[in-house]
């Protein structure tokens, strides 16, 4: 049966070759490598024919010689940096050969060096690749945040000391920096963050960042208590918050607006329960633009963006988004709902209408949409200590997603914008 060895040749120094996979170059008969790694491999390959790659990133160009190799040779040696198993080679290979027998011999890492050099365990580690791989700051920022200890493949693009700059923001941090692990040239340096920003380190380097002091963030969804207040500034109530956020059903990846912020208990609860979407906070209040910051320091999220404006003057720049919650709308409404509208099919929009006025026109608009519901939530509680139900004001929730734009254009139908 056509067989696929995949070998880690480890952090780059032949002496982290595993036995095994000396043995393996020994006696195989074809050897596909990096071309960084055909002088740490001939001598030991010297019976193999073999067939470098520059670039490992091009996939079809690796899938290519493969099949060319296999409608030849029953059996081939992919050799791959560190370990098979670490931000490598083996998922594309079991995904694009499935009829092909596929083993692997484990190497050893340069991240297994680089905490071996340091006496620091990896175990409960959050590990990150910057090879090719586009790191953005939200994401760095919230991992290293939540976490005991992180740890970055750089390259030349996600450099060492491109990240130490990222997390100068960041408080209680320390960075372990290994540049060319196992070679002659290796060199370990460990410091603050900002001790590194000005430097220039090997593209061959990994980034161990230490946090001191993680942020736990919250299990349970926030109580109105736990946000910085302003009598001021209005809060959308636990109770109601929660309804807000089921009915949004907001996920992984999703463009948020939050307009009429308030003091940011929405979109802070959204960017807790989803890290990775990205949240625009719109408010033209100077005391609840302040509000919201300081809710945002409390909480250490990384993914909202504050924009102290009227909702007519910023949309217009904000990324499309796939939901939208109108908490408060400034006398816009109409304006809103129309340029909403406009975007596109399938954004999700919510109306918290607290006056008959804006309950009106928000239901006169959103009624032509898709998906529309109007809801009433009137919440009703006893305080410790008395026995009387007291009720607050009711709340009409009206939801609805915009449909695709079809207009008559010479005869011929369009869809979209």
């Amino acid at each position: 049966m056509t067989e696929i060895l995949i070998a880690g040749t480890g952090a780059g120094s032949e002496n982290l070759l595993t036995p095994e996979v000396i043995n393996a170059l020994k006696n195989s008969e074809c050897v596909v490598a990096h071309t960084g790694k055909i002088a740490l491999i001939r001598r030991f390959a010297n019976q193999a024919e073999l067939f470098e790659l520059a670039d490992f990133k091009n996939l079809r160009n690796l899938e290519k010689l493969f099949r060319e190799i296999l409608a030849v040779h029953e059996r081939v040696l992919l050799l791959v940096s560190g370990d098979p198993g670490m931000f490598s080679l083996m998922s594309f290979v079991r995904r694009k050969f499935p009829g092909v027998n596929l083993r692997a011999l484990p190497g050893i890492s340069s991240l297994q060096v680089l905490c071996a050099r340091v006496c620091e365990s990896w175990h409960d580690a959050v590990i990150i690749s910057g090879h090719g791989r586009e790191i953005s700051l939200v994401k760095l920022l919230n991992t290293v945040e939540r976490n005991r200890l992180v740890i970055i493949f750089c390259d030349g693009v996600n450099s060492p000391e491109k990240i130490c700059r990222e997390l100068l923001a960041l408080e209680n941090i320390c960075v372990t920096i290994g540049e060319n692990l196992s070679l002659e040239s290796e060199r370990i340096s460990s410091g603050a963050a900002s001790d590194f920003c000005a430097e220039i380190f090997s593209t061959n380097s990994l980034m161990m960042i230490r946090n001191l002091e993680p942020y736990t963030f919250p299990r349970t969804r926030l109580r109105d208590d736990d946000f910085v207040r302003d009598p001021r500034v209005k809060i959308t109530n636990r109770n109601l918050r929660s309804i807000i956020l089921d009915d949004l059903g907001i996920c992984e990846n999703s463009i948020f607006w939050d307009i009429g912020a308030g003091t940011g208990s929405i979109c802070v609860s959204v960017a807790l329960e989803n890290p990775d979407c990205e949240i625009h906070a719109v408010d033209f209040k100077a005391e609840s633009a302040r509000i919201i910051r300081e809710n945002i320091r409390k909480f250490h999220v990384h993914n909202i963006e504050l924009h102290n404006s009227r909702a007519s003057e910023i949309l217009r720049e904000l990324p499309i988004p796939t939901h939208v919650f109108i908490g408060g709308n400034g006398g816009e409404l109409c304006e809103i709902l129309e340029f909403v509208k406009n975007l596109g099919a399938n954004i999700r929009v919510l109306v918290e209408c607290v006056t008959i006025e804006s309950f009106v026109t928000g239901a006169a608009i959103l009624k032509h949409w898709e998906n529309f519901t109007a809801k009433q939530v009137m919440i009703s509680a006893v305080s410790e200590g008395e026995s009387i139900m007291k009720s607050r004001s009711p709340v009409m929730l009206l939801s609805a997603k915009t449909c695709a734009i079809i207009e008559k254009i010479s005869g011929k139908i369009s869809e979209g914008e």
